[in-house]
């Protein structure tokens, strides 16, 4: 599934999105590690803020996690399960569920005091948690959509003051299975 048509899956989730004959059906793949790339960050907490927080390389250079993220079977779930995500975000418990016949969903369980990125913030800190939609596309590769929700920034005289006290940023991704 294209990341527009995705996202627009993303908004209409309770509408049956994903259960439409549209994607492969019934997608039974092995659970395994993928490498996850960002191509896009559409920041509504700084407008554009924080995309180097997301995209290190800046706009338009995607960028893969330092990390593999495991992604398990649709059979095995649900599943409750730690990933590791690079500085400042280290390690985040997630539990997977099923979305239609070839998607998933993950949920973060909130993480509070993230450290926002101390080049910039200094010790500013925020809550977060994360939701993410993906769409398996084969054995191999997915896409998707991950919403994080970030929530009262505080610690530090250098926490953006225009900053909303709770607002989202969202990151669209490809991954590929990672070759062991």
């Amino acid at each position: 599934m294209r990341p527009a048509l995705l996202f627009l899956c993303f908004a209409a989730l309770l509408s049956g999105c994903g259960d439409d004959g549209s994607t492969v059906d019934n997608i039974e793949f092995d659970t395994g590690d993928f490498n996850v790339t960002t191509t896009l960050v559409d920041d509504r907490c700084l407008d554009g803020g924080l995309n180097l927080l997301f995209m290190p390389n800046g706009d338009g250079a995607p960028w893969q996690w330092p990390f593999a993220i495991p992604v398990y079977s649709q059979s095995s779930l649900p599943k409750t399960y730690d990933i590791q995500l690079r500085e400042p975000f280290g390690q985040m418990t997630v539990t997977a569920t099923r979305n239609g016949r070839a998607g998933q969903i993950i949920v973060a369980k909130e993480g509070t005091g993230v450290l926002l990125g101390e080049a910039t913030f200094g010790q500013c800190v925020v809550d977060m948690g994360a939701t993410v939609y993906f769409e398996l596309l084969d054995q191999g590769s997915l896409s998707g959509v991950a919403t994080l929700e970030m929530r009262d920034p505080r610690g530090d005289a250098r926490c953006p003051i225009d900053m909303p006290a709770t607002c989202e940023v969202i990151l669209t991704f490809e991954a590929t299975r990672a070759v062991q």
